[in-house]
């Protein structure tokens, strides 16, 4: 079982903001999918909470392992400098959004929509299992 698509990723609790570029890639083998993103905002009005990826071309499995964690990076026109930190996507199972994370010590707190800013462009690559 063998397929290979496009996507278009859209950023959740993103208020009316808009993009420039929505960009997915995904490869499928069997229940594995592997994808590809680039997210490019253009203009960012308002927006609250934890934002991510969603609009995921396959939905992740429900069952064990219970949680995904993809490779996140954004350009330097975030809001918010993250340089020091650890910044990370993570899903549970049976989700459809890859949340974006990062690290402050030992704690892990959600990145929002206003971190990322006007015309900040978000990266996600990584793999799920599907069902």
């Amino acid at each position: 079982d063998y397929e290979e698509g496009t996507f278009e990723p859209t950023l959740v609790n993103d208020g009316s903001s808009t993009y420039n570029v929505r960009q997915g890639h995904y490869i499928k083998i069997g229940n594995v999918v592997t994808i590809h993103t680039k997210t490019t905002i253009n203009t960012r009005s308002g927006g609250s909470g934890t934002t991510g990826i969603t609009n995921l071309p396959f939905a992740m499995r429900a069952s064990s392992p219970s949680q995904q964690t993809f490779h996140l990076v954004g350009n330097n026109n975030w809001d918010t400098n993250y340089g020091n930190s650890n910044i990370t996507g993570y899903a549970s199972a049976g989700s459809s959004i890859i949340y974006f994370y990062y690290n402050s010590g030992s704690n892990l707190n959600g990145i929002s929509i206003g971190d990322i800013g006007s015309s900040g462009e978000v990266y996600v690559a990584g793999s799920y299992i599907t069902s």
